[in-house]
């Protein structure tokens, strides 16, 4: 992993897309009560919008695993469609965004796994892995401890 540009831009940009994108999931509950001016129920929908679209992601399989530009260009659709919910104060809206952003989350975040895994050397899979594994969940965790409503 320590010679291959693709699992390093891999994981740097993923250590960017959790620390600052990955935990929108906190910010859900803001967005239906102040945004939105709804209840549980709301939230709720929105949460099941975005489970469906991460399933329809989950069962297209990365296609160019491997490299480093399509994994930036998945980082980047992500963080496009986060910045058109932002605004959005219909919910019909916010649930069809979040159909696309769960699609657009999934498919970058296993294709950057499957990335590092092929990237790495069979020896340092392991190692790579533990890496990728705590720049994906260590810095949202850290991060949504430290937001305003984790």
């Amino acid at each position: 992993m320590v010679h291959t540009r693709a699992a390093w831009l891999t994981c740097g940009l993923m250590l960017v897309v959790s620390t600052f994108g990955i935990n929108f999931s906190v910010l859900l509950p803001v967005l239906a009560t102040v945004t939105l001016r709804s209840g549980p129920v709301v939230f709720g929908i929105m949460s099941a919008c975005f489970g469906f679209g991460a399933l329809i992601g989950a069962s297209s399989p990365p296609r160019w695993a491997g490299r480093a530009g399509p994994s930036c260009s998945g980082s980047a659709a992500f963080s496009a469609l986060l910045m058109v919910l932002a605004p959005l104060h219909w919910v019909f809206a916010c649930g069809a965004m979040l159909v696309v952003t769960g699609v657009a989350f999934t498919t970058y975040t296993s294709m950057s796994n499957a990335t590092v895994q092929l990237a790495a050397p069979d020896r340092l899979r392991g190692r790579a892995m533990a890496f990728y594994g705590y720049i994906f969940t260590g810095c949202r965790l850290r991060s949504a401890a430290s937001s305003p409503a984790g």
